[in-house]
């Protein structure tokens, strides 16, 4: 039974961030078909914190 996993990423680079999402992302979905796990996409989400959006590229796009 899984009941919440949560993964923090932090840098002053939002695209090392996206970067860093996508990998711990795909080690996660690895793990969930080797233990087969039930992963539900509802329950997924990103949240990110900023502190002025003129110090980061806010079109910068994570694809999972």
């Amino acid at each position: 039974f899984i009941n919440n996993i949560n993964i923090l990423i932090y840098s002053k680079s939002i695209e090392k961030n996206y970067r860093a999402i996508k990998q711990a992302h795909n080690r996660y979905i690895e793990w969930v078909r080797k233990y087969r796990a039930v992963f539900t996409l509802d329950k997924y989400h990103l949240i990110y914190f900023i502190k002025a959006c003129k110090f980061i590229n806010i079109k910068a796009i994570v694809n999972i």
